[in-house]
């Protein structure tokens, strides 16, 4: 049984613990963090996760740990791995030449805390980087001429409260609203001023449709990207059949989600984890979304997507798309009702823990095992990865 000493560097300054996966509104990369080491802290492996928190406390086996506290000269970890921090790597290579340092990227390439990857030094740190998509991925070997060997892909995963939450037809009807309701689940300025024309034209046909703008947990209004957002918000408060739920712990999000018949996302981020839309496919919702590369790569069958280009029509194109599946929410409840458990099944198989959790184990071992699997060099068995959503 493998039994590591694991320390992960994540560069908030967020003072949680396991609990608050059920008590705080936690950004999502923070709760992945926290999904990580809770399953590898189960396969068992003593975990430390570090950040910038002021006080250092134990829960379930996993040391929550004040970076400042750590010495680095004086560690005993067999592998380290940091979320979108480059800045200890220096450090850590300087104390210790030998051990893995795996570089978790969630951030987009042109992120100004990625640049210093364009330093072929820099890279020279790290044994291997993971990203979140294979189109994120693609993105860092385009910009920064990354290492093939040392790059690699996991997808994200649904949200633990929605992992075998609907287990029937009869409990995913007993979820929904009784009013017909969309939802839309991303921050306001990816995708909310498209969707509020939307909606406008949409409750003309379907007059007891109701808008539910679900402010995703860790949403901060603070955020340069979402200064103009709040006249958005605000337009909302003020529209008729429009509803906005604040943030909220995850819990009480997913409640609110399981109720939306559908989730529409008129605009796909630059860096698409797919999250978002995992979770609402997850929750057994049909889902609009404008097409992605790297949306597609992992739910082509389960999307209805709709092509950004021509720009000229594409509100009148998303907007017919949603009513398409409107009508068939209304018309056709068997169709609908085997389409949203298709896909519930396909994600509870597919984007859960249970299999993320071996993934990164697997990458752990390669690199704690194999002596030529260090900073580009694969070993004998070497076989490059191939895009697959799992």
């Amino acid at each position: 049984m493998l039994n590591y000493k694991i320390c992960i560097i994540e560069p908030s300054d967020f003072e949680y613990s396991l609990k608050s996966l059920y008590t705080q509104a936690l950004p999502r990369r923070i709760v992945e963090v926290l999904y990580l080491a809770s399953a590898l802290s189960l396969r068992p492996h003593q975990v430390t996760l570090a950040n910038h928190r002021k006080n250092t406390q134990t829960e379930h086996g996993i040391v929550f740990q004040a970076l400042s506290e750590l010495c680095w000269k004086d560690h005993d970890f067999d592998i380290i791995l940091s979320v979108d921090d480059l800045s200890l790597a220096q450090e850590l290579r300087e104390n210790d030449q030998k051990i893995p340092l795996i570089l978790w990227g969630q951030q987009l390439s042109t992120h100004l805390s990625m640049l210093p990857l364009k330093q072929q030094a820099r890279q020279s740190y790290w044994d291997a980087y993971v990203f979140e998509t294979v189109d994120l991925s693609q993105q860092y070997l385009d910009q920064y001429q990354l290492d093939v060997i040392r790059t690699h892909y996991r997808w994200p995963t649904m949200i633990r409260t929605l992992r075998n939450r609907i287990q029937s037809g009869e409990a995913l009807i007993q979820a929904r609203s009784e009013r017909l309701t969309m939802a839309f689940t991303a921050p306001p300025s990816q995708g909310l001023a498209e969707l509020l024309q939307a909606f406008s034209i949409l409750q003309k046909c379907f007059s007891e449709l109701a808008l539910w703008i679900l402010l995703p947990p860790g949403y901060d209004p603070e955020h340069p990207t979402e200064m103009k957002s709040q006249t958005l918000l605000e337009q909302a408060r003020q529209s008729e059949g429009i509803e906005i739920f604040e943030p909220c712990p995850w819990p009480d999000y997913v409640n609110r989600l399981l109720k939306a018949h559908l989730v529409c996302s008129p605009r796909t981020a630059a860096n698409p984890g797919g999250s978002q839309i995992i979770d609402a496919l997850a929750a057994g919702c049909l889902v609009v979304a404008e097409k992605h590369p790297s949306l597609q790569s992992f739910a082509e069958k389960y999307l209805h997507s709709v092509e950004p280009e021509p720009k000229a029509d594409y509100i009148e194109r998303f907007t017919q798309k949603i009513a398409v599946l409107l009508t068939q929410v209304i018309e056709q409840p068997e169709k609908t009702l085997s389409q949203s458990l298709s896909q519930i099944a396909y994600l509870n198989t597919t984007f859960t823990w249970d299999l993320r959790v071996w993934e990164w184990e697997s990458l752990m071992f390669q690199l704690l095992n194999h002596p030529l699997y260090v900073r580009g060099q694969a070993p004998p068995d070497f076989q490059q990865e191939t895009p697959h959503a799992t």
